[in-house]
């Protein structure tokens, strides 16, 4: 599905954008248009290992960050919603792609069949609702962006303008059913995220560091330069804030590394499991908690696995328990994974090729580092961050909220991370700061154990802490 097209050529838009910022200025609340894309497995060093003219112009005349570091776990469903909310899986309660519903023991795939876990509490709002629901003429489109075509919160809300996922509809239609949207005769739409599953699946089919992800890299940014190139066409760029994005990088596993569930002298009758790659979400029948979780935990000390009582979680993964947690869960080593996952499965062998595609780890690991690139009215010019410089995903939200001047709702982000790379404002606008507990929109949120809710920083969200009991 992808598509080769020559490099946009920048060099007139370079002029006529430095010229608009300067005549301007920048208006914090202005009604500039936002669009969010976001390219699936896309890691962070992908631009230095391929030919990519199109994102290379756009670092060079807008903002580029080094490395995006997703949430815990590193996983496609858990990161989009992160990026949409600001919120740790722990908060918004999206554990992995697929989990088990608790009451019945069947597998669910938080894609297709995942949403009445996703909405179960009202408070969780994506940041197309909140768009909307600001009023004054906003109206967002989503395009293919995971739990886009759910009903969030206490209206059971969907974006005015949506496509859902289809992997067979080719890129350049989707960019153009999406572009559309913000010139729709009626409900014109200022807000659009526009999701690409590439190169997430060939980087599992072939590995990271193939010639195949090099290639499909250099599509992605083809499809970029299309993008832009008719959004120039159509009279929007000037006006357009660009974030280009991932969810997640991805490791280079050999299939030799796969770990085989079977083989771990636990009774399969006596729990269900979802794996997610290295994650397993492991859920032991009533009354064998104990002797499963035992089992699990004496195996790890022979086998390269970890065993984490989700209670327990490592307090810097916020990954604490939810309705639909499992008591415990269990993570591959470094460089292995679960061979049942249904993609490994069905993910045909090359005995050219042992080398596949692994994400899901311990979100600070380098090779599950994102990429993040902004280009528009809002950013600065050619700023590139320091080699230090931690950016979370979950302080996208807070920086989306401030581009479409709206209020923020309570985040675990913060926007003190985006000012310097933003274009200084010459009025405020609308606030993004979202009060004190006391403040009416305020949530905080008990699960499992105590919340403490405090402010966090001077132009962010609310960080929600679990302290445990």
């Amino acid at each position: 599905m992808g598509m080769k097209v020559a490099a946009f050529d920048w060099s007139r838009i370079c002029v006529l954008f430095s010229l608009f910022v300067l005549l301007s200025g920048r208006r914090a609340g202005a009604q500039d248009r936002v669009m969010m894309i976001s390219c699936d497995g896309f890691r962070h060093d992908y631009l230095s290992l391929a030919d990519t003219p199109n994102l290379d112009a756009l670092r060079e005349n807008g903002v580029y960050v080094a490395k995006l570091k997703p949430i815990f776990p590193s996983i496609t469903f858990v990161n989009h919603q992160a990026i949409a909310t600001g919120l740790y899986a722990e908060t918004h309660g999206i554990l992995a792609n697929d989990i088990i519903d608790p009451e019945t023991g069947e597998l669910v795939n938080m894609f297709d069949d995942g949403e009445k876990f996703a909405t179960a509490d009202p408070r969780i709002i994506p940041i197309w609702v909140t768009n909307e629901d600001a009023g004054a003429g906003r109206y967002s489109g989503a395009s293919m962006w995971a739990g886009s075509s759910f009903h969030w919160g206490p209206n059971e809300s969907l974006p005015t303008h949506r496509t859902d996922f289809n992997e067979n509809m080719p890129w350049e239609e989707r960019v153009e059913i999406a572009l559309s949207w913000f010139s729709h005769p009626d409900r014109p739409a200022n807000f659009v995220v526009f999701y690409l599953e590439e190169p997430d699946s060939t980087g599992h089919d072939n590995g990271p560091d193939s010639p195949e992800v090099k290639a499909m890299v250099e599509q992605v940014d083809a499809l970029l330069g299309y993008l832009v190139s008719r959004l120039d066409s159509l009279g929007l760029l000037e006006r357009t804030n660009l974030v280009f994005l991932s969810d997640h990088g991805m490791l280079g596993v050999n299939r030799s590394m796969a770990l085989h569930l079977d083989s771990i002298p636990v009774p399969p009758g006596d729990y269900w499991h979802a794996t997610n790659s290295p994650l397993v979400l492991i859920y032991p029948l009533e009354g064998k908690e104990e002797e499963v979780y035992q089992g699990f935990l004496t195996a790890s000390m022979t086998r390269p696995f970890t065993v984490y009582k989700t209670e327990n979680s490592p307090e810097e993964w916020h990954y604490g328990p939810t309705p639909h947690s499992p008591p415990f869960y269990i993570v591959a080593d470094k460089g292995y994974t679960f061979s049942d996952d249904a993609w490994l499965l069905n993910t045909p062998k090359d005995p050219r090729n042992e080398m596949i595609g692994v994400h899901g780890y311990n979100n600070s690991f380098p090779e599950m580092q994102a990429y993040f690139v902004a280009y528009g009215p809002a950013f600065k010019k050619g700023y590139v961050s320091p080699e230090d410089f931690v950016f979370n995903n979950i302080d996208v939200y807070p920086l989306l909220c401030h581009l479409l001047g709206i209020q923020a709702r309570p985040n675990n982000g913060t926007l003190q991370h985006s000012l310097d790379f933003l274009v200084p404002t010459i009025s405020t606008g609308h606030s993004v700061r979202v009060e004190p507990e006391e403040k009416p929109g305020q949530m905080s949120i008990s699960r499992g154990g105590k919340r403490v809710v405090r402010p966090n920083g001077p132009a962010g969200g609310d960080l929600f802490v679990m302290k445990k009991s």
